[in-house]
């Protein structure tokens, strides 16, 4: 189950017994505690391409690792088409990623491009 808005949500896959779930864009974990309780697979893959948040992923991910679960993270970035692709890295990490963050410097003038690769 899932908690949005304080209303208590069944993922619609609950019930089926996973192998292997790969998480995309696994950030930080933030979001692992809510998914590990929804979903049943006994190895996660954990894809973050920002590899400033692989610590505190890794970190997080070890607390999930205790309950049976084998958790690998990787860090590595993946396009929607297979081409190599420019990484954005922005001064407030929530913004770094594929898309550059063109129309975000109006909301947060303090938003600077620290980065690409």
């Amino acid at each position: 189950m899932m908690e949005t808005n304080n209303m208590k949500v069944t993922h619609p896959f609950h019930s089926v017994k996973f192998d292997r779930i790969a998480y995309i864009g696994a950030g930080m974990g933030e979001h692992l505690e809510g998914l590990t309780a929804a979903l049943d697979s006994a190895e996660w893959l954990l894809i973050e391409g920002d590899e400033k948040k692989i610590p505190t992923l890794q970190k997080t991910a070890s607390e999930f690792e205790a309950d049976n679960r084998k958790i690998h993270i990787k860090s590595t970035v993946l396009s929607t088409d297979g081409e190599l692709k420019t990484w954005y890295n922005y001064n407030l990490d929530e913004y770094s990623g594929l898309a550059k963050a063109t129309g975000l410097n109006e909301l947060f003038p303090g938003l600077k491009l620290q980065s690409s690769e």
